[in-house]
């Protein structure tokens, strides 16, 4: 059994409300939408070298970074930041028993004002 460490996130650096971002095909061509959906508290850093060294060799250029919350978001979703930067969830790390969950995101264009 873990202990709960979602609370250790609280006063753990400054924390960024997201929101989900939607990406829909009309008329062959790509339409985003914010949802309504609660917003998400995450805890985003840099990815340390070493962990983007692993990755493939187009992908290392891109940024790279970590983000830490206690919501559940599934990968390949997109988030925005209050700034209109938007990040794509790469892949998730399930530490739930914890009480937070890591993702891999890389930053992308702003795209909705």
């Amino acid at each position: 059994m873990m202990p709960n460490m979602s609370h250790g996130l609280l006063n753990w650096g400054s924390s960024v409300q997201l929101l989900i971002v939607k990406t829909t095909l009309v008329d062959y061509e790509a339409a985003q939408e914010v949802l309504q959906a609660p917003t998400i508290t995450m805890m985003i850093t840099a990815m340390s070298p070493r962990r983007v060294q692993y990755k493939e060799e187009g992908e290392r250029r891109w940024k790279w970074l970590e983000g830490r919350s206690t919501t559940k978001v599934e990968a390949d979703t997109q988030l925005q930041d209050p700034d209109g930067v938007q990040y794509r969830i790469r892949a998730v790390t399930d530490w739930g028993q914890a009480g937070f969950y890591v993702y891999e995101m890389t930053e992308m264009p702003a795209v909705i004002p």
